[in-house]
């Protein structure tokens, strides 16, 4: 139940992700980018100011890959686990028996250790099949390529094509349909990262071509709208800071999620972005009865007591804050402003009071300093 289910919950904030700051890269050689060494086996952030080696796996526990291997596929989620294949067969320390992990094997790594989430040969794939490009999707399916054409529960995928993999039933669909979409024969696609705000795929391949007028090569990325197939560059490898050398292959590309507030959570799965609050509690919202609104007690705007909603009570406390001498003090005085006037005023008491109405007649604004951008 772990395998799937442990990816599920890994995966169920990135509804709202949209594409990182920095992306995280691998490629099929090491290479000495401003003298910084980028292992074959190992991803790297670039985040067009500096390049610096990242490693597989969220601190406790990571992982480290055999000498001769190199990481071609790999997601990095907002929470910090990865997902990752290999090219050859490796021993992976913590991976269930018989602990090894097979070039058609999806590690999944999170802090209760490894375990593999998909097998291409589990799947019925023959033996060797290289799962070469791997991404996750908000519902916890998954996106892989492949580095030869495959059949997958009788749908044919080639390898410059991306399969969805519904888990756990493992049914396949096509989602990105290579030599339809212009793909040269010949070309193997060994890199996709799904961007969750626009949809669209993020995708390198092994060699040079052309697409959407659009040239590229093996150490490029490009992003792809699959709403009406335009194509657009996204990562220039040949530029600086990194640079790679020639014959480089980015085989492996993921978004690499900021955590501006330092708590630990992504940015892009973050309740508070700007507040750090490790625990990313939701009580409520508006309302002394409200639930979850996916804004963490910590940045509710409004809720100058602290408790995690915004009720008549917090407007009476920002009128008494008020007076002169004031009868009450607020526990998140920062978290007063709610009009948007950069000040906390009567005003903003006015305002909690009028959104509590049924019908409300006014809108509590996320607005305060550690509230949501």
């Amino acid at each position: 139940m772990r395998i799937f289910l442990g990816l599920v919950l890994a995966l169920s904030a990135l509804a709202s992700e949209g594409l990182a700051q920095s992306l995280e890269i691998s490629s099929d050689t090491t290479t000495v980018l401003a003298g910084v060494v980028v292992d074959r086996r190992q991803p790297a952030e670039d985040d067009n100011v500096a390049i610096v080696p990242t490693a597989i796996g969220p601190a406790a526990p990571g992982v480290s890959l055999p000498n001769g291997s190199d990481l071609d596929a790999f997601d990095r989620l907002p929470n910090g686990d990865v997902l990752f294949s290999t090219d050859i067969t490796v021993a992976v320390a913590g991976l269930p028996a018989p602990g090894v992990a097979g070039p058609g094997d999806v590690v999944l790594v999170d802090p209760q250790g490894p375990v593999i989430v998909y097998s291409a040969t589990g799947a019925g794939l023959a033996a060797g099949t290289d799962v070469d490009a791997v991404s996750a999707e908000a519902d916890s399916d998954l996106l892989l390529s492949f580095d030869t054409t495959v059949s997958v529960s009788g749908t044919v995928v080639d390898d410059e094509d991306v399969v969805r993999i519904d888990t756990p039933t493992g049914n396949p669909t096509l989602v990105y349909d290579g030599s339809a979409q212009g793909v040269a024969t010949g070309l193997d696609l060994d890199g996709v990262y799904r961007k969750l705000d626009d949809g669209h795929l993020l995708l390198s391949f092994d060699g040079s071509g052309t697409l959407g007028g659009i040239p590229f090569d093996d150490e490029d990325v490009l992003d792809w709208n699959p709403a009406n197939g335009a194509y657009a560059f996204a990562y220039d490898g040949s530029s600086p800071p990194a640079a790679w050398a020639a014959g480089a292959d980015l085989d492996a590309v993921s978004g690499f999620p900021t955590d501006g507030d330092g708590d630990g959570v992504g940015d892009v799965g973050d309740n508070c972005p700007n507040f750090a609050n490790a625990n990313q509690s939701d009580v409520g919202g508006i309302g002394a009865a409200s639930g979850a609104d996916g804004i963490g007690d910590a940045c509710q705007c409004g809720d100058v007591s602290g408790n995690g909603r915004v009720t008549t009570a917090d407007a009476t406390l920002i009128t008494r804050s008020l007076l002169v001498p004031p009868t009450a003090t607020l526990t998140r005085a920062d978290l007063c402003n709610v009009g948007g006037s950069a000040a906390c005023t009567t005003a903003d008491a006015v305002i909690a009071t009028r959104a509590l109405l049924v019908p409300p007649t006014a809108t509590v604004q996320q607005v305060c300093a550690p509230g949501l951008p």
